[in-house]
């Protein structure tokens, strides 16, 4: 299965993204930080990036794409802007040799058709759409939140658990409260270390979000 990078602020947007691209790629979500995109860059060695406009603040996606414009030159990238983005992203589209913009809204058919068109596996498009009874078996799948600042650890756990499981990732707890889907009661598995305590402290006290479980390894 091919990987993809998706990158973005960690909001609904972003975990909307994921939940269209997951039956398809092996995919992970990525803070737009720069260092934390190379450092997930070089971990996961992904086929594709996908790159969520929706929270960027500024310019920082100008400089994430000329980031990637000196580090992965030949990188197929699709680029989901807001409704309101202005052009000025354009010109990458003769930077990159497979580089594709998208504006929101967008139907899931049309983003994963995009995915594979970019990678060059558009034809793979028809022959994996999801049948009906998969969508269905994606669904009662129980969700698990890992919760830590060491985007390896993020990384072996989803691995572990995305065979029994739907996996979301956070770097912190302040984060996952942004990013938790508020009417689904999902499963919480935390790995995580003292300074992010805080943060725990913060989920549990939460009245918006029911916790079906909660495991705790602390180091």
């Amino acid at each position: 299965m091919r990987k993809a990078l998706i990158i973005g602020e960690l909001n609904p947007v972003l975990m909307n993204i994921n939940q269209c691209l997951i039956n398809e790629f092996e995919t992970q979500m990525c803070e737009a930080d720069l260092e934390t995109i190379k450092k997930m860059r070089k971990l996961l060695q992904p086929d594709l990036l996908v790159i969520s406009q929706q929270g960027i603040d500024g310019k920082e996606d100008v400089l994430i794409l000329d980031m990637l414009k000196e580090k992965m030159p030949k990188m197929p990238i699709v680029f989901i802007e807001t409704v309101t983005a202005k052009n000025h992203l354009s010109e990458y589209e003769r930077v990159f040799p497979n580089f594709v913009l998208l504006k929101r809204p967008i139907v899931k058919s049309k983003l994963v058709n995009t995915c594979y068109k970019v990678i060059g596996e558009d034809e793979k498009f028809a022959e994996k759409s999801a049948s009906k009874a998969g969508d269905k078996k994606d669904a009662v799948k129980k969700r698990v939140m890992v919760i830590d600042d060491n985007p390896l650890l993020l990384r072996n756990m989803k691995h572990l658990l995305e065979k029994r499981y739907q996996v979301f990732i956070a770097t912190s707890g302040e984060k996952a409260l942004d990013f938790i889907p508020k009417k689904i009661r999902i499963l919480f598995c935390w790995i995580m270390k003292c300074r992010v305590w805080m943060g725990v402290r913060l989920l549990l006290k939460s009245k918006k979000i029911r916790i079906q479980r909660i495991y705790l390894s602390c180091f």
